[in-house]
């Protein structure tokens, strides 16, 4: 049974969500919903194979994969699998990570027929389908996916914009917590730390323990510092996004008024400033690589990455050595109980072209390259950059063996209880506002709440410009979609 193009959720996402068996569906009988067929195919590439060849596709069919340039690792084991059981051949173009969904973005206005598929970063997906340059891939998705393939992903909420199907996720692009073992697990450090502060040095749950730890081991003369947390203006958006959720509050009311300049959010950014303090100086500046460099020479308390961080990290300390442990994000209280809130940043979709020529036929791609096996040959390569994001992934020696136990069962954590990013039409203009408002109360230019109003009064502005009725639609199904342990701390 599925409950795509529905008035609510899609099913996998609804049961994950609200925890309901399948059984509980008999609850919303009522709502007068047809029950579809499951998808015809199953688990084992072998059937993708036979549907493909039941479309009798002319000689010489091919298909391009538009890529973002550093995945090619990834891809070659799915490619080859794929051209050498259909014999479809599979050719890649590559554009700069930074720019692939402003490429994918022009190719409405310019060249049709670039690609057929391409990788899009998550985020980016609600702008390129209100363009136009993305396939709704929702009858597809019924006509031919097993409720397996996409329930056993464990975030899928940017897969779908306004409740249609446009891509499977496959990367595991979920933030985890990484801490000097050497620190936090020393006799010494952990009794001045509670004598100080009335509990006990471990892994923090909220933020203000993970401020505390950091000004604790900010010692610059002895060359150690609390942390080198990003900021420089092109990432401290997701840490003030983070410590806001933490803080109890959505971005937005149900009215689309925005709600990033309230306590919560004047609280987030006081935080940062006063958190600043105790990282190391290049922090400031550093780059997605210098911050792996920085932190890799163990010179820093705590630091917040992915799966790309800790392959790095594995690929300069020896695999028995283990001088790092891992924590969910931190998150907040609410009535004397803590919450953590795990997010969920970036992540790459695999997505149809709206002009491909064979829109079937790529779509039966990327359902092959989202099978348990095949994404697992993909997420498994040290030199890509996608990390797991299916359950079976856990499970896989190889994946084990590039990732490490220890950093998995986090990671798997985090990925199941993740917020979602900000999947709206406009998100770049939304996030670019809020990025420089932020950047400017770090630098002293604004106060807290003066920058907040300005970011808050551009958020007005642009939910006018794109459309208020459209935009409160997508608001309203992402935030029906927020995990359920963190909903009822938001308001």
């Amino acid at each position: 049974m599925r409950l795509h193009d529905s008035k609510i959720l899609p099913r996998r996402i609804f049961l994950r969500q609200t925890g309901l068996s399948l059984a509980s569906l008999s609850l919303f009988a009522k709502t007068g919903l047809a029950k579809d067929p499951e998808g015809a195919l199953g688990d084992n590439h072998a059937e993708i194979v036979k549907a493909i060849k039941a479309l009798s596709l002319p000689k010489g069919t091919h298909l391009t994969l538009l890529h973002p340039q550093g995945c090619e690792a990834n891809l070659k084991p799915i490619i080859n699998a794929f051209s050498a059981n259909t014999g479809i051949k599979i050719l890649l173009k590559s554009a700069d990570v930074d720019i692939i969904n402003s490429t994918i973005g022009l190719n409405v206005i310019t060249d049709r027929d670039a690609f057929d598929i391409a990788i899009p970063a998550t985020f980016g997906i609600p702008d390129l389908v209100e363009a136009g340059a993305l396939k709704d891939l929702t009858l597809f998705e019924r006509k031919y996916a097993a409720e397996s393939i996409h329930s056993d992903m464990l975030f899928s909420t940017g897969d779908y914009y306004k409740e249609k199907f446009f891509g499977y996720q496959t990367d595991g692009d979920a933030y985890v917590m990484f801490y000097n073992r050497l620190y936090i697990e020393n006799p010494e450090e952990s009794k001045r730390f509670e004598d100080t502060h009335g509990y006990a040095l471990k892994i923090p749950e909220t933020w203000d323990e993970l401020d505390a730890m950091m000004a604790h081991f900010h010692r610059p003369k002895e060359g150690l510092y609390g942390g080198c947390l990003y900021r420089s203006i092109d990432y401290t958006v997701w840490e003030w996004w983070i410590r806001f959720h933490a803080n109890g509050s959505y971005p937005l009311s149900d009215n689309l008024n925005p709600l990033i300049n309230n306590e919560s959010g004047i609280k987030a950014l006081e935080a940062m400033i006063k958190s600043s303090d105790f990282q190391h100086p290049s922090a400031f500046t550093n780059g997605l690589f210098e911050n792996w460099k920085l932190y890799a020479d163990r010179k820093c308390f705590a630091n917040i990455g992915w799966g790309g961080t800790q392959k790095f990290l594995r690929s300069n300390h020896s695999k028995t050595e283990k001088p790092f442990v891992f924590g969910e994000l931190p998150g907040g209280t609410l009535n004397g109980v803590k919450f953590t809130a795990p997010f969920f940043n970036w992540g790459w979709n695999y997505v149809v072209s709206n002009f491909s020529q064979n829109p079937e036929l790529a779509f039966l791609f990327t359902l092959y390259a989202s099978l348990p096996a095949l994404s697992a040959s993909s997420v498994s390569q040290r030199e890509g950059y996608f990390d797991p994001f299916r359950k079976e992934h856990y499970e896989n020696p190889d994946i084990i063996d590039t990732y490490g136990t220890d950093f998995l069962k986090i990671h798997k954590s985090s990925m199941t209880r993740a917020i979602p990013d900000f999947y709206m039409h406009g998100y770049r203009d939304y996030f670019a506002a809020l990025k420089e408002s932020i950047n400017l109360a770090l630098k002293g230019t604004l106060s807290p709440q003066l920058s907040l109003d300005i970011a808050a009064k551009k958020w007005d502005d642009i939910t006018d410009e794109i459309g208020r009725d459209s935009q409160m639609k997508q608001w309203s199904f992402l935030k029906s979609l927020y995990p359920e342990h963190i909903k009822h701390a938001l308001s």
